[in-house]
């Protein structure tokens, strides 16, 4: 039975290491297909990181020199969440929620809860009018942008923002994924336009 767990884990690494980085790629250039303006500020950014960059290897910190792609990925982890109905936690201790009607209702430790993704991240109530809209110069909160560090290697979340979920049990590959993304982006936008 082991043997098929191990094989079961390995398909969720594959899965969670490929498609899921190659899903925020796809709708990032979509978004920006559709969106010429933003496009070209990025392509303008890119240009400028090669030039500094030139032909040395690329390095960690070397991330921290693209905000706007910052925004547009984080933006399309917004908009696009890989995970939209999100995740399953049990409670730790009893708790209530406000029901319809604004009735309390009990929820006893152990229950199972989902806590979906793709509604808050779409909410304008969280996030203007404009919620479902591609907007990468939105206001981003708190520590939804790193504290506008523009990059970093922890979990960018907030009460309204989880695209790797909430720690303690956010997503394994969520460094390795937010780095991959930097790095194909600033080699496809180096080369191409997507139209």
């Amino acid at each position: 039975m082991a043997g098929y767990s191990n094989l079961g884990n390995a398909f969720i690494f594959a899965f969670a290491g490929h498609d899921t980085t190659g899903h925020t790629l796809t709708w990032l250039t979509y978004e920006l297909a559709k969106n010429p303006g933003h496009q070209q500020r990025l392509v303008d950014e890119i240009d400028t990181f090669w030039e500094d960059v030139g032909d040395r290897e690329l390095e960690f910190l070397d991330m921290k020199k693209l905000p706007f792609l910052t925004r547009c990925v984080m933006e399309t982890l917004r908009l696009w969440p890989v995970v939209p109905n999100g995740t399953f936690r049990q409670l730790s201790y009893d708790d209530k929620i406000r029901g319809s009607g604004g009735k309390m209702i009990d929820l006893p430790k152990g229950t199972y809860v989902q806590v979906t993704t793709a509604g808050r991240h779409r909410s304008k109530e969280l996030w203007g009018e404009d919620a479902n809209e591609f907007n990468p110069d939105r206001e981003f909160e708190d520590d939804e942008l790193w504290h506008d560090q523009v990059y970093a290697a922890r979990n960018p979340h907030s009460r309204r923002f989880s695209p790797f979920t909430h720690t303690p049990r956010d997503c394994i590959g969520k460094n390795f994924a937010q780095m991959e993304m930097r790095t194909i982006l600033t080699q496809l936008f180096k080369n191409f336009t997507f139209e």
